[in-house]
């Protein structure tokens, strides 16, 4: 007798394949950061029942993360930062607008693109009107000279006022408004004489006597006119004034008489400052006859001694810096302490202009220095910044912009643009490709190929374009590099390129006329496609396939019929035939009245 098998089961995993399953990321709600924190339940299960087991029974190394870094800004906060300084519509209106922009600074401290910030209700864009003068140009208004009044001189100074004014509107502005070197003069000498009076003067022109040994000669003088200026003038300005230039006199006349020149001595007027000292002594003409002074014309004229003369004294004399003043050149044209010296000359106190060792000698200062910011020859360069990165965006003109300004070179300050060449001046503003901020995304799905050529539900392979945020079509790698498929298959598509087609079955039957001997009947059928659906006419058609046939023969399925009594014949066998006649109104014939008016003929009836 065989002992029976005894069967013990034990479940024996440890030859079993096991395998990492990670569950979805959970979202732990609306955040505003690039790293927001993302976790998902990754568990080992053996391949066999899906069981949990213990960590160790999977490769460690092919674990799947579980947590994850994402972007989050659905919390986030925009506001406008950092506004520029307003730039002016014009320089050089009463009237202009000056807009300023700001960045736009996401919560997280991120500066984003403005259009973030407008999207939320924040604008990064505003203006303001006023004035702004810094551009304009200016001019001098010389005014009109003022009389200063009646006077009698050939050199009457009239002054006038000098203003700067701003061409754009006329106000008046400070002089340093306007180039000081070019500012018009403000006085102007001119002749007046309009006050002046008018006399009988200078050197009298006389007459001979009427004898020359008399006690009453008569003789003519004449005398100039003379201007209260001192000035000799026609006779006529006298005359047309009632002045009278001629007198006559009666005197005793002597001068055929003998006579001789009696001189005395020089007298000393006293210390004075002049070159010419004039000392005199009195010189008389005596009549050698009883030594009776008379006039000096009845001596010899060239006989006579000097009665005055002339000698240098300067001991009462000052001295002085004064007469013409000499400005020397500047020591530096291009200095913000440039000097020149001023010089000027030594004037006597009697107006002379000496040596000027004369005011050396007495402590008298003729030179001192002047300084002053120069930069008329100073040169100039165009000194550019970086150019700003206005921060990420997805554009092939992004514009960058920088500082460029024209700057004295000697001390790198900044002055007027228009000091340097403004054809050379770099560029403030460059744009450039960014398109580290950009999306991208298939677009323009186009099929290529279907598993049938001939299905009303097939699957077809399609393939997209490669889009950028910006709308640019780039290369197929943009979009695969980043896990963007370019190709899928869509399924339930409908293909019929392939197809053939045939006549199908028939759909219709009409006649040309619906009670005649001789009518066309012509039939219609649908067109089929060799999948076997029925397709549109046209498929057959515009392919030459015939949907219709024509055939000749009579139709008498819409003929109407009159069946008229003919009345009766013998009586036979207890019965008489009743006769009739069954005619087509249409065309007149007579026709079996059982099949058309629905009456055997004949009938039969009792007699």
């Amino acid at each position: 007798m065989t002992r029976p098998e005894t069967v013990e089961t034990t479940p024996i995993y440890d030859g079993c394949e096991n395998s990492w399953a990670a569950g979805d990321f959970l979202d732990p709600g609306k955040s505003c950061t690039d790293e927001e924190t993302q976790t998902r339940v990754v568990t080992c299960r053996r391949a066999l029942d899906g069981s949990a087991v213990e960590d160790g029974l999977c490769d460690a190394e092919a674990r799947p993360t579980a947590t994850r870094l994402v972007a989050d800004y659905d919390a986030c906060g925009y506001e406008a930062v950092d506004w520029n300084t307003p730039v002016s519509g014009s320089t050089c209106s009463a009237s202009t607008t000056k807009t300023s922009t700001a960045q736009c600074r996401r919560s997280d401290g991120t500066i984003v693109p403005a259009a973030d910030c407008e999207k939320h209700g924040v604008t990064t864009s505003r203006t303001e009107s006023g004035s702004d003068y810094s551009g304009c140009s200016s001019h001098w208004s010389p005014g009109a000279y003022a009389d200063p009044g009646a006077s009698c001189t050939s050199a009457e100074t009239q002054t006038r006022e000098v203003t700067c004014v701003r061409d754009l509107d006329g106000a008046v502005l400070a002089d340093t408004s306007c180039d000081v070197d070019a500012k018009p003069s403000t006085t102007t000498q001119v002749a007046d004489y309009s006050s002046c009076s008018y006399a009988a003067g200078g050197s009298p022109t006389l007459s001979d006597w009427t004898s020359h040994c008399s006690a009453s000669a008569t003789r003519t003088t004449t005398r100039a006119c003379l201007r209260s200026d001192g000035t000799t003038v026609d006779a006529a300005e006298c005359a047309k004034r009632d002045v009278i230039l001629q007198t006559s006199e009666t005197k005793a006349i002597y001068d055929q008489c003998s006579n001789s020149w009696v001189a005395a001595d020089f007298v000393d007027p006293g210390a004075s400052c002049t070159s010419a000292e004039t000392q005199t002594r009195a010189v008389t003409c005596q009549r050698d006859l009883d030594h009776a002074v008379v006039a000096d014309g009845l001596c010899v004229p060239a006989d006579k001694p000097a009665g005055t003369r002339q000698v240098a004294d300067y001991t009462s004399c000052d001295y002085a810096a004064g007469g013409t003043t000499t400005i020397g050149d500047w020591d530096s044209h291009c200095s913000a302490d440039a000097k020149r010296t001023i010089t000027r000359q030594c004037v006597r106190s009697d107006g002379t202009t000496v040596d000027a060792t004369q005011c050396d000698d007495r402590g008298v200062q003729l030179q001192s220095s002047e300084s002053g910011k120069i930069y008329d020859q100073c040169a100039y360069s165009w000194v550019k910044g970086a150019f700003i990165d206005p921060g990420a965006s997805c554009t092939a003109t992004e514009t960058q912009t920088r500082a460029v300004t024209c700057q004295r070179d000697i001390d790198h300050e900044v002055v007027a643009d228009k000091l340097c060449s403004p054809t050379v001046k770099p560029a403030g503003t460059q744009q450039v490709a960014d398109y580290s901020n950009c999306s991208y995304s298939a677009t323009s799905w186009t099929t290529t190929s279907y598993a049938s050529s001939c299905s009303s539900s097939t699957t077809a392979t399609q393939t997209a374009k490669c889009l950028r945020s910006e709308g640019t079509l780039v290369t197929d790698t943009e979009c695969t590099s980043r896990g963007i498929a370019l190709t899928r298959s869509v399924a339930n598509q409908s293909n019929f390129a392939g197809c053939s087609y045939s006549r199908g079955s028939q759909t219709s039957s009409s006649w040309s006329s619906g009670c005649a001997a001789s009518a066309t009947n012509t039939v219609t059928y649908s067109c089929r496609r060799s999948d076997g659906a029925t397709a549109a006419s046209s498929e057959c058609t515009s392919r030459g396939i015939s949907l219709q046939t024509s055939s000749t023969g009579a139709n008498y399925a819409s003929c109407t019929y009159t069946m008229t009594d003919k009345g009766t014949g013998a009586c036979s066998n207890g019965s008489k035939p009743h006769y009739w006649q069954c005619q087509r109104n249409q065309t007149g014939e007579y026709v079996y009245s059982g099949t058309y008016c629905g009456r055997e003929n004949p009938t039969y009836e009792p007699c």
